[in-house]
C-alpha cells in the first residue's frame, strides 16, 4: 500500500474518536466522500488492528455509516452487479421502507428489500438514506444472530421515472419466517429463541448501535431454528450522529414510556423494554398492551405512576416462564431506564438454559447462508486526496 494510505490510517484512527471530527467526515460530498468511503472500507476489511479492537471498529464503522448515509455512496465492495434492474418475482411482503422479494441468487434463496421509487427532492433524504445506513452497518457485522448482508444494488429509473432511484438490499432468505409465527408453532423453543435475541442485541450494543424497532416480526428464524435480528432501518448509533433525526421511531406497543415523548430518541435501555415486549409475544402470541385496550394517552398517563405500565400478567405455560416474568421481565419494564438490566445481565440469566439446548449445529446448507465472500474491491482510491481531506478536518476542528 502507498505511503499516503499508511499516513491516512494513522491520522484517521485519532480523528474518529472525536465527535466533531466524525461529524466533519460525515459531511463530505462528491469525490471526497467516494474516496473516503473506499478508504474506510479497506480499513475495516484489511486492518487486523481495526477488526480486533471493538473500540476502534465501532468508531470507524459509525463514521463510515454516517458518511454513506449522508452522501448516499457505497463501497464498491458491497455493490452487486449481476442482478439486473428489474425484479420479475412476486412481491412477498411490504414494509415501511421497502418491499421484500424472494429471489434465487447464485444458487441460494435470497431476500431482496427494494425501496420505493424516490425522485431527487421527494423523500430522497429519508428513505434512501435510511436504507443506505442499514446496509453499511450490516455489511461489517459478523454474528450468528444478526442477519448477514450479501450486498446492495442501486438502480436508476428510466423514461417517466428518470431520476428515480432504488436501493436493493440483498440478504439470505430465512425459511422459517419470523419469530412471532415460528415461536407459536414451536413453544418448546421459546427460551432458546429469546436467548438468541438477547445475544444479537448484546452484539449491537457492544458496537454502540441501538436497534430501535425490536419486536417479534423484526426477528427472523433460520433453517436451523435460530433467531436472527433483522430490519435495522430505524436503528441508530448511540453516539451523536449529525445525519440522524431526533425523533423516536418504532411501534407504540413496543416503545418504552420515555419514547412516547415526541423529542425522545431510542436508547439501549429502550431496546431492553422492547426485548421484554418481544418475550411477551413469544410466550403469548399477543401484542403487549394492545389487548388490554390501552392507548397512547393511557400509556403516557402511566409516566406519573411508577411501574404501572406493565402488561397484564398472562397465563404462562411453565414454571420457567413464571420465573422469567417475575425475575427478569418486570425489571425490563421499569419506568426509569437506569433501573432496567443491560444485555450482559440478561445473557447471564438465560445462560442456565443454553446448555440444555439440543438444537443441532448449523447444517451445511444453512451454514452457506453466512458465507459472504465478496471479491476484493477494484476501486481506485486516491489516497493523496484522502490524506489531504483528513489533514483539513484535523486542522479545522
Amino acid at each position: 500500500m502507498p505511503k499516503a494510505y499508511h499516513d491516512s490510517l494513522s491520522l484517521v484512527l485519532s480523528l474518529v474518536e472525536i465527535k466533531e471530527q466524525r461529524h466533519a467526515l460525515a459531511d463530505l460530498q462528491g469525490d471526497e466522500a467516494k474516496h473516503m468511503v473506499e478508504f474506510l472500507d479497506k480499513m475495516l476489511r484489511r486492518e487486523q488492528a481495526v477488526r480486533d479492537s471493538p473500540f476502534v471498529k465501532k468508531h470507524v464503522l459509525h463514521t463510515l455509516a454516517s458518511l454513506a448515509r449522508s452522501a448516499l455512496v457505497f463501497p464498491e465492495n458491497l455493490k452487486l452487479s449481476d442482478l439486473g434492474n428489474k425484479l420479475t418475482e412476486a412481491l412477498h411482503s411490504e414494509g415501511r421502507f421497502g418491499n421484500v422479494y424472494k429471489k434465487n441468487y447464485k444458487g441460494r434463496e435470497a431476500s431482496i428489500k427494494v425501496t420505493r421509487d424516490v425522485k431527487p427532492g421527494n423523500g430522497i433524504q429519508g428513505i434512501l438514506r435510511i436504507n443506505a445506513k442499514e446496509a453499511v452497518l450490516r455489511a461489517y457485522m459478523s454474528h450468528p444472530n444478526i442477519l448477514p448482508l450479501y450486498g446492495v444494488h442501486v438502480t436508476e429509473g428510466a423514461g417517466e421515472k428518470s431520476g428515480a432511484r432504488k436501493i436493493w438490499i440483498v440478504s439470505p432468505w430465512m425459511q422459517n419466517g419470523d419469530l412471532l409465527g415460528y415461536s407459536q408453532k414451536h413453544p418448546e423453543r421459546a427460551f432458546y429463541l429469546m436467548s438468541d435475541v438477547i445475544s444479537g442485541l448484546n452484539y449491537l450494543h457492544k458496537l454502540e448501535i441501538v436497534h430501535g424497532d425490536l419486536r417479534a416480526t423484526n426477528v427472523l428464524v433460520s433453517g436451523a431454528g435460530r433467531a436472527i435480528l433483522a430490519n435495522f432501518e430505524v436503528s441508530r448509533v448511540s453516539m451523536p450522529d449529525p445525519t440522524m433525526s431526533d425523533t423516536a421511531v418504532g411501534e407504540m406497543w413496543w416503545m418504552a414510556l420515555e419514547l412516547l415523548n415526541d423529542k425522545a430518541i431510542p436508547t439501549r435501555a429502550s431496546d431492553i423494554w422492547a426485548f421484554a415486549c418481544t418475550c411477551y409475544e413469544v410466550m403469548t402470541g399477543q401484542t403487549p398492551f394492545r389487548h388490554q385496550g390501552m392507548t397512547q394517552a393511557s400509556l403516557m398517563s402511566a409516566l406519573d405512576k411508577p411501574d404501572s405500565a406493565i402488561p397484564t400478567r398472562p397465563t404462562l405455560r411453565s414454571r420457567e416462564e413464571e420465573q422469567l416474568w417475575a425475575n427478569l421481565l418486570v425489571r425490563c419494564w421499569k419506568h426509569a431506564p437506569r433501573g432496567r438490566p443491560d444485555t450482559d445481565a440478561i445473557i447471564r440469566y438465560f445462560s442456565k438454559w443454553k446448555s440444555a439446548d439440543n438444537t443441532a449445529e448449523l447444517d451445511e446448507d444453512s451454514a452457506r447462508l453466512w458465507q459472504v465472500n465478496r471479491p476484493e474491491s477494484r476501486a481506485n482510491v486516491d489516497y493523496e486526496l484522502v490524506y489531504r481531506v483528513l489533514l483539513r478536518v484535523n486542522g479545522a476542528v
